[in-house]
């Protein structure tokens, strides 16, 4: 397709624009690459699961993107201001486009639906510090304005746990249940 952002009725301003989100988007995205490569960028898991956040949104934002993409496509057909530069049938092209767009659509929904499960299943995870890690724990980096709150007093082991009580239908009822 040619760009035909030099014909006087197209709206250059607008569309130059739309083309310059799209180049920064494609920018952005290199630049998460390289924070998520690892330290500095990606340090603690609360930064993955913000990530994966982003990118369930954002996936299913490209889904009405790649939507509305092909909903203008089809209306311009319909109202004949598509041509082809060499002569094509635009209809076969356009019915090779809208698939092709659909595939691109639930892949999309099935990223944001696949980075929404990852972030839900890392939603308990929490960071230790490393043993090569010399920056002082987290507690001790922001003391509190009150600093008697701060001494964690005596050392008292916490109670075992005790094992959640079995719903009845799973409790036997003699033997060789």
């Amino acid at each position: 397709m040619t760009h035909d952002r030099y014909d006087l009725g197209a709206t250059s301003e607008g569309d130059g624009a739309t083309e310059q989100i799209v180049h920064d988007l494609r920018e952005r995205v290199r630049d998460l690459n390289r924070a998520t490569a690892g330290p500095p960028g990606l340090t603690m898991p609360a930064t993955a699961y913000a990530v994966l956040g982003a990118l369930a949104s954002a996936a299913y934002g490209l889904d009405q993107t790649l939507r509305q993409l092909d909903e203008f496509l089809l209306r311009e057909h319909r109202e004949h201001r598509l041509g082809h530069d060499h002569g094509g049938d635009l209809d076969e092209v356009l019915d090779a486009y809208s698939r092709a767009i659909l595939h691109a659509r639930h892949l999309t929904s099935g990223l944001g639906e696949a980075a929404g499960h990852a972030q839900s299943a890392i939603k308990s995870v929490n960071g230790r510090p490393r043993p090569d890690d010399h920056r002082p724990p987290l507690s001790n980096a922001t003391p509190s304005a009150r600093p008697e709150l701060d001494d964690p007093g005596p050392n008292v082991e916490a109670p075992p746990r005790r094992q959640p009580p079995r719903p009845r239908w799973a409790r036997s009822r003699g033997k060789g249940a």
